[in-house]
């Protein structure tokens, strides 16, 4: 079921696609685990500490903290995008 995304996530990066690896595990946490370490690399990359990514994106420090720690339980959709928007 899930071979397509896993040759995909392996060719990633084997190819040296921008970004941290790619969880060749495509199960929702995997997923949300490489959705987060690619918003933390696109913050990093944009120079912005996570106080400035979570004032632009109206969230708490913490609750960006929380995200880009792996502690954040079941983030609400809204949240991921208010902060991919912000970065």
């Amino acid at each position: 079921k899930y071979a397509a995304a896993r040759a995909r996530a392996a060719a990633d990066n084997q190819l040296g696609v921008d970004g941290p690896p790619v969880d060749p595990d495509p199960t929702p946490d995997a997923t949300l685990r490489a959705a987060v370490a690619r918003l933390k690399a696109a913050r990093e990359a944009a120079g912005l500490t996570v106080e400035q990514a979570a004032g632009r994106a109206g969230l708490a420090v913490s609750a960006v903290g929380r995200l880009e720690g792996g502690t954040a339980a079941n983030p609400p959709w809204q949240t991921l995008a208010r902060y991919a928007a912000a970065v």
